[in-house]
């Protein structure tokens, strides 16, 4: 997404659209018009990819018709539009950037809205919940307005009760190896929650296919009872990294042997933070070519370190660990997330 300047706008190098609206005045005196302009960053807010609103650009067919510059005092402008923005947007968006830009006979006003994800934004002057939809602001719909309510407690008894049913039938099918420890990655996104959302499904030419953990293959999404499921297999044709997404868009992932060994015998504990981190980064990418926004609820648990032959040693005071509690997070490959999962596998290692 382009910067918005002065060069740009009068070339048509933006032109109003998803991305960028152009406003050829505002009247912030003015109840109704100061309205109308927390409901379109509202708007950018919710549809939770960055946005600009220019303010003094007239526009015609979406294009640059003109300036319409502001003449009241660019420092006093900014000051008041940031404190009608932070007042009455809940909640309180933190990367708004209000900023003037000078044109021929005074400025224009560049209102930069950040990408956020932790919302639904609301306008606390009338009430509504809007998101852009290609140059224009529309409501958003009931189903996808309730899944932004769904609370915390609701993310985390969820992911547990499908982090379970998904560990039994897994036994039950005996799909994967059962020696060596166990990197069981839990995902619950908003979309979860939206009745209305269509569910995952494996259609057209190209087949939909998840990553591989450890020969960094990717594996074709076939159709169980479940969901998709996508499998990579050793040499023994054993399950050593199962993907699932099911049709409700709960996600799973299982690892065996996900913290591996150098020939010296040294287990690589540093290393599978880089791992985890890689593999994180390609269920994001999966799950943004799918359209989910998030945020996600993220389970990471770790077991049967002990029973691990070459790595054991490395883990006698402890046998699995698991974060405190599901993270919340806009991205499944937080660093923060991610940070917290190794420092406790650290610490109950040898090397801790």
């Amino acid at each position: 997404m382009l910067e918005p300047t002065v060069n740009l706008i009068e070339s048509k190098g933006i032109v109003e659209g998803r991305d960028y609206e152009f406003k050829q005045q505002v009247d912030f005196t003015d109840a109704r018009q100061k309205s109308n302009i927390v409901d379109d960053v509202t708007a950018f807010l919710n549809a939770e990819r960055p946005g600009h609103i220019l303010i003094g650009v007239k526009e015609k067919a979406g294009g640059f018709a003109g300036f319409s510059p502001i003449l009241e005092d660019p420092d006093q402008l900014v000051r008041r539009v940031i404190s009608l923005l932070q007042d009455n947007i809940e909640p309180r968006p933190l990367q708004l950037d209000v900023r003037a830009l000078a044109v021929d006979g005074g400025t224009l006003l560049h209102i930069a809205i950040g990408e956020h994800r932790m919302g639904p934004y609301q306008n606390r002057l009338n009430g509504a919940f809007y998101v852009r939809t290609g140059a224009k602001n529309t409501p958003l719909r009931r189903d996808e307005l309730a899944a932004y309510f769904v609370d915390r407690d609701r993310y985390d008894d969820t992911l547990r009760s499908r982090l379970g049913l998904e560990d039994g039938g897994l036994n039950q099918r005996a799909v994967m190896s059962t020696k060596g420890a166990v990197l069981d990655i839990g995902i619950l996104p908003r979309e979860h929650f939206d009745r209305s959302r269509a569910p995952f499904e494996q259609t057209g030419h190209v087949l939909k296919a998840a990553p591989g953990y450890h020969f960094g293959g990717r594996q074709p999404f076939r159709g169980t009872d479940s969901g998709h499921e996508a499998i990579e297999r050793d040499l023994y044709d054993e399950g050593i990294c199962r993907v699932l997404v099911a049709e409700d868009w709960f996600i799973h992932a299982q690892v065996v042997h996900p913290i591996d060994h150098d020939s010296s015998g040294r287990v690589k504990i540093h290393e599978f933070k880089d791992e985890l981190t890689a593999f994180l980064e390609d269920l994001d990418r999966l799950v943004s070519d799918e359209g989910l926004k998030g945020p996600f609820g993220v389970s990471l648990m770790l077991r049967r370190l002990q029973s691990a032959e070459k790595i054991a040693w490395v883990f006698q005071r402890a046998d699995g660990i698991a974060l405190p509690r599901p993270a919340w997070t806009e991205r499944i490959a937080d660093p923060k997330t991610i940070e917290l999962f190794h420092r406790r596998l650290v610490s109950v290692s040898a090397y801790g």
